[in-house]
């Protein structure tokens, strides 16, 4: 695909600066300010890992198999929104 009309393109330069200043601007974090995990979130952290390692070993090993009609029902569903 070839752009002719320049002035359709935004530059990405002003948008990541607009976004990092309302970023800074909206941001009531201050200095030395620490965020810690619930213990709920880190055991779903952990849960989620561990899904994660299931599904690359399967996938790796050739065991993992796809439900095409679960995959074209979500194909579906994603067209229609």
């Amino acid at each position: 695909m070839k752009i002719t009309d320049r002035n359709t393109i935004t530059p990405i330069r002003p948008i990541r600066e607009r976004l990092e200043r309302a970023r800074v601007e909206s941001s009531d974090a201050k200095p030395g300010d620490k965020v810690s995990l619930s213990a709920e979130a880190q055991e779903r952290k952990q849960l989620e890992a561990a899904r994660i390692a299931e599904l690359t070993r399967a996938i790796a090993e050739g065991d993992y198999q796809v439900d095409l009609e679960r995959l074209a029902e979500a194909f579906v569903a994603k067209e229609r929104l």
